[in-house]
């Protein structure tokens, strides 16, 4: 969805909560807006920026938790098949309970491939701090997306998680309509 061409924006909405802590749901619904500062040009890669709300929908969800992303991507060749991409974002945790962090961070390097009009391969690595003070996790990703019909994109992904504070592994299901 767009609010103009240049400002895009998505609405995420969990049809399973994250997570369950003393048996309590917590969850978000949350909203993210887009936008591109630049375009591509010689060795400059693009720059674009990302505003997200998520507010808190399930029980035991509080605070509106917002994030502020910097995403940078250069392509690698002139046929622009192959991109690198970087990317870092500041979380602000607006329903902190004891023993979490009231700020943390997310950076990632990734790779992509297109390899038709409907189909990229997706390889990255992630390192993000966890809410709980004192844990950051890192994992290696690879994935796919796939455009279905004009406008509706299924994203897959599965990840390895490495050191300690990472989950042994982790599966990403994606998708997203466009109007």
């Amino acid at each position: 969805m767009h609010l103009t061409p240049k400002w895009p924006f998505k609405i995420a909405v969990p049809f399973e909560t994250e997570e369950v802590r003393n048996g309590i749901r917590r969850g978000n619904a949350a909203l993210e807006v887009f936008h591109n500062l630049n375009t591509e040009f010689g060795f400059v890669p693009v720059f674009a920026i990302a505003g997200r709300g998520s507010f808190p929908t399930a029980s035991g969800s509080q605070g509106i938790d917002t994030t502020l992303k910097l995403i940078a991507t250069k392509s690698l060749s002139d046929r622009e098949t192959d991109r690198l991409h970087v990317n870092f974002a500041w979380r602000r945790n607006g329903g902190r309970e004891e023993g979490e962090r009231r700020n943390s961070y997310f950076a990632a390097i990734g790779y992509s491939r297109v390899f038709s009009s409907k189909t990229v391969l997706v390889a990255d690595y992630v390192h993000e701090q966890e809410l709980e003070k004192g844990k950051a996790a890192q994992f290696i990703e690879l994935g796919l997306r796939q455009s279905l019909i004009p406008g509706t994109i299924l994203s897959l992904g599965a990840g390895a998680g490495i050191g300690k504070d990472a989950p042994d592994f982790r599966v990403t299901l994606g998708i997203q309509l466009g109007f």
